[in-house]
């Protein structure tokens, strides 16, 4: 099973705590997100980033609440998180952008094969999800 490593960075006073997994062959690779459901960052997205790392992306599973925390049994907690996220509506993208930023400042990731904006990194995670997901 691929390993993952915790990424870790403070976004609008917010520790943001995802798990990166990295292809075993050598880089530099291109890059995908995986954004949680509304409850987190739970199992699932680990396990999609582990796929996508199995794949030849280097893959984040990206904490938009804060924390790295699964609410799966908690969801009244993930409910109010989502709100304050959403709320004002560019935080939501704020953060995704935040997580774009240190995805693509990483020395594991090649530029040239990474998309070059948050929206295409999106549709490209998008894309290589359906791929995973697939096989």
């Amino acid at each position: 099973m691929t390993e993952l490593r915790t990424m870790a960075f403070k976004h609008d006073g917010v520790e943001l705590v995802g798990q990166m997994a990295l292809p075993e062959t050598p880089g530099p690779h291109p890059a995908v997100m995986v954004m949680h459901t509304g409850l987190g960052l739970g199992e699932m997205m680990r396990e999609r980033a582990r796929r996508l790392a199995q794949l030849g992306y280097v893959a984040v599973a990206a904490d938009m609440y804060g924390g790295g925390v699964d609410y799966h049994t908690d969801p009244k907690s993930a409910g109010a998180l989502m709100m304050d996220l959403i709320k004002p509506p560019q935080r939501l993208r704020t953060r995704a952008v935040a997580w774009y930023e240190q995805l693509k400042a990483r020395p594991e990731i090649d530029p040239r094969a990474s998309p070059r904006s948050a929206s295409a990194l999106a549709a490209s995670a998008y894309s290589n999800l359906r791929e995973a997901a697939s096989t």
